[in-house]
């Protein structure tokens, strides 16, 4: 009897896990959580490097601006392009007093807009207004919406008017032209200018913005640079239209090297 009692008590014991089991049990739960921590870290490794490969390649294919640009992402492939210009070149404008432009037969311009189709700026047989600007430029950039709102007001009726995107470099802020100009709601039609800016030569850019008044007869009626005040606009346009001598006018701009 009693060395059936002996053996019983093992069987009834061995219902409680002895503690070398429990140990090794324990054992396998930290090499799972191990791995567990080896994978998550691999999958981080190979995030981080396809993002740092990705970055590399953006920068590679032109997708990518400098530091300055934050608007790249969505350049066209027409940012700047060929221009070819037919007639002699206006000098470069001085100022508002004596300018020696006045009188001259505006150059014609032949180049693309930012979708890659063509586009001309020259004599049309109407008063024309040829504006230049760059995106980079503080003055534009507070000239453009004034523009844009004489435009909703009417204030080139019976104007032919067309615009260069000048100056353009990937690597300075507010880059790029076509994007810049889009989300303002700029109702005229653009040409991108090439990257050594011949449409702003041609025309004597001296500083941005800059306008070129043109009157029926396609010669030049007057110039300005910078934030001219939209009432001088006006009254510009009124004398173009009419075919008198403009107002000279003038406003903070950013000099062109």
């Amino acid at each position: 009897m009693s060395s059936q009692r002996t053996k019983s008590g093992p069987r009834a014991g061995s219902a409680k896990p002895p503690k070398h089991g429990y140990r090794r049990k324990h054992g396998r739960r930290g090499t799972n959580s191990n791995r567990t921590w080896a994978v998550v870290i691999g999958v981080v490794v190979v995030a981080a490097i396809a993002a740092v490969i990705a970055v590399a390649a953006g920068r590679d294919d032109g997708s990518t601006a400098g530091s300055g640009s934050a608007q790249s992402g969505s350049a066209t492939a027409h940012e700047t392009g060929p221009v070819s210009v037919a007639g002699a070149t206006l000098p470069r404008y001085t100022g508002p007093t004596a300018d020696d432009a006045v009188g001259h037969t505006i150059p014609t311009l032949t180049g693309e807009g930012f979708d890659g189709s063509r586009l001309t700026i020259g004599p049309t047989g109407t008063p024309q207004v040829v504006i230049f600007v760059a995106h980079w430029c503080p003055h534009c950039q507070a000239q453009v919406p004034r523009i844009v709102d004489l435009a909703k007001q009417g204030a080139f009726d019976g104007l032919s008017v067309s615009t260069v995107a000048t100056g353009t470099n990937p690597d300075y802020p507010n880059y790029p032209p076509s994007e810049w100009l889009s989300r303002e709601g700029w109702p005229f039609p653009v040409m991108a200018d090439s990257t050594r800016s011949t449409a702003a030569a041609a025309y004597g850019l001296s500083a941005y913005p800059f306008f070129v008044f043109v009157d029926a007869d396609g010669k030049v009626a007057g110039r300005a640079t910078g934030e001219v005040d939209p009432s001088d606009l006006t009254k510009i346009f009124d004398a173009l239209r009419a075919g008198k001598p403009l107002p000279t006018a003038s406003g903070a701009s950013s000099s062109a090297t």
